[in-house]
């Protein structure tokens, strides 16, 4: 899902700071290099707070790519324990861009590491009516529809990971723990079997075997 973020964020910058944004050539440069900082991985937290700060606080630039520093600040800001500043540039970067959706995939991942798995399934569900296939999204919303008891919600995400990669361990897991769920003790006990076969040292599908073999 997020992994496309630098080559869209790379074109973003040349559409609104080239063939767009009618800014001088030497300020549409300071953006850029402000964005480098904001986006890199290589800089520290609390400066890439501080460089995307500069970009969101820009009103003459693009709405897409204030978005972008938006989304950046709020991962920066998660570094730095900082979650409801996150959570806010997150839910800022959506209102400025509702069709991209990165800053959805960022507010669910963190909805669901808060335990806030009912946001989180929303979030996702939004990643995937814009981006159907999208592995992150479905393999999360996977996960939370399990927690909060949705077992056969669950089994559908967890059916089409499979789809899209029978040789996902965490796929076969997942799918796994929806049919023990839902009774199929037969089909679970098959795609653990399968997970393990493809990831040896896999605990849940070593306990899962376990479990569904009497201890």
């Amino acid at each position: 899902m997020i992994g496309g973020t630098s080559s869209r964020l790379a074109a973003l910058a040349a559409a609104s700071f080239f063939l767009i944004a009618p800014v001088p050539l030497a300020v549409a440069q300071d953006a850029g290099d402000l964005l480098g900082r904001c986006q890199s991985e290589d800089v520290q937290s609390r400066q890439r707070v501080e460089a995307c700060s500069k970009l969101v606080g820009d009103t003459k630039l693009e709405a897409d790519l204030r978005a972008e520093a938006l989304l950046n600040r709020g991962v920066a800001y998660e570094d730095l324990g900082k979650d409801a500043e996150a959570l806010g540039d997150y839910t800022a970067a959506i209102a400025l861009n509702p069709d991209y959706p990165a800053p959805y995939g960022y507010r669910g991942a963190l909805h669901e590491r808060l335990g806030r798995h009912d946001e989180a399934i929303k979030d996702h569900s939004v990643v995937l009516k814009l981006m159907p296939d999208d592995y992150d999204a479905l393999h999360a919303r996977g996960r939370s529809y399990l927690i909060v008891g949705n077992s056969k919600a669950a089994l559908g995400d967890f059916e089409q990971l499979v789809r899209l990669d029978a040789k996902d361990p965490d796929a076969l897991v997942g799918r796994a723990f929806a049919r023990e769920d839902l009774g199929d003790k037969a089909g679970a006990l098959a795609d653990f079997k399968a997970a393990l076969g493809i990831e040896p040292d896999n605990e849940d599908a070593k306990e899962g075997i376990e479990r569904l073999r009497g201890g």
